[in-house]
């Protein structure tokens, strides 16, 4: 490997708050709130333009049910809005399933209203570059974004990046976990009594998408079955009639933190929603006129640090 030699600089310190928090998914607007609410000054840094992490990134849409903590006042925002509902089972009463599904659009917007309503500074399109330690003790980060390298400090910082990007950079022992990585995506104008009509239940896609690659019908290198606790090839129903929100399989040994494999995931996976899809139109009844109404803008990492 070859090297460059960078010419020193002076990076700009831009905030100094009481308490910073890295990553707007769940857990860091959980943080977020609850420190605001305690009386700190909060500066909430997130990576995309956007709040809720894999729930509204990575499509992960029907979730165990909100009901402890900052979740509970999550659902009730949702509720409010008609957009958290129970996930039912087909048969004679529609039996009622302990997950919920919501509406990721709703979830970003009831966020950001969160942290608005906590006085929350917020910054996104801001990637952690480097966590400032001095003592043994995190003081804040370096941050880049369009205005450059830039850094803020903090008298206390959370890391909730979900990669545990900070505490990497401060050189805090970690183990890295690969666990499958799974794309989601949402189909619309699906027909879903048919199709629950000819495989029974959701639970059963991932039977027809084995078999059919059994039986040499459909090239699909993915794992479609449960692994890890995932569902591998799986839908649900949504929020709204005739979406649903699909497991696209179970893509394994892949290092997320690898740039190049984690680029490689990307086009395999989403790949593999395509092969999927077709297959779907082609094979199953309801999915005739379907289509992708939208593939998750982050990949579906389990575990990384």
């Amino acid at each position: 490997m070859s090297w460059i030699t960078e010419p020193e600089r002076k990076t700009p310190v831009i905030a100094e708050t009481d308490v910073l928090v890295c990553g707007g998914g769940f857990a860091g607007v959980a943080a977020a709130v609850c420190a605001a609410r305690s009386g700190a000054h909060v500066l909430l840094l997130e990576r995309y333009g956007f709040l809720g992490g894999l729930v509204t990134g990575g499509l992960v849409i029907t979730t165990p049910p909100l009901d402890n903590g900052i979740n509970t006042e999550i659902a009730q925002r949702l509720e409010r809005r008609q957009v958290y509902i129970p996930l039912r089972t087909p048969g004679a009463e529609m039996i009622e399933l302990k997950m919920r599904a919501i509406d990721p659009e709703i979830v970003k917007y009831e966020l950001v209203q969160m942290l608005r309503e906590e006085h929350v500074r917020l910054l996104l399109h801001t990637l952690i570059a480097g966590a400032i330690v001095e003592e043994a003790r995190v003081r804040g980060v370096v941050i880049e974004n369009k205005a450059g390298r830039q850094a803020i400090l903090a008298k206390a910082v959370v890391d909730a990046t979900g990669d545990a990007d900070v505490a990497a950079f401060a050189n805090a022992p970690f183990r890295v976990v690969k666990k499958p990585i799974t794309l989601m995506f949402n189909m619309v104008e699906v027909n879903t009594e048919q199709v629950l009509a000819q495989i029974g239940n959701w639970s059963h896609l991932k039977r027809v998408v084995t078999q059919a690659v059994e039986h040499g019908e459909l090239r699909f290198e993915l794992g479609t079955s449960l692994e890890w606790g995932t569902p591998g090839v799986h839908a649900e129903c949504l929020v709204h009639p005739g979406e649903i929100n699909v497991w696209s399989g179970n893509l394994r040994n892949v290092d997320a933190l690898d740039p190049d494999q984690l680029t490689e995931a990307e086009l395999t996976t989403r790949d593999h929603v395509m092969r999927l899809v077709e297959f779907l139109r082609k094979n199953v009844r309801g999915f005739a006129r379907a289509w992708v109404d939208l593939t998750a803008p982050m990949l579906g990492v389990r575990a990384t640090r």
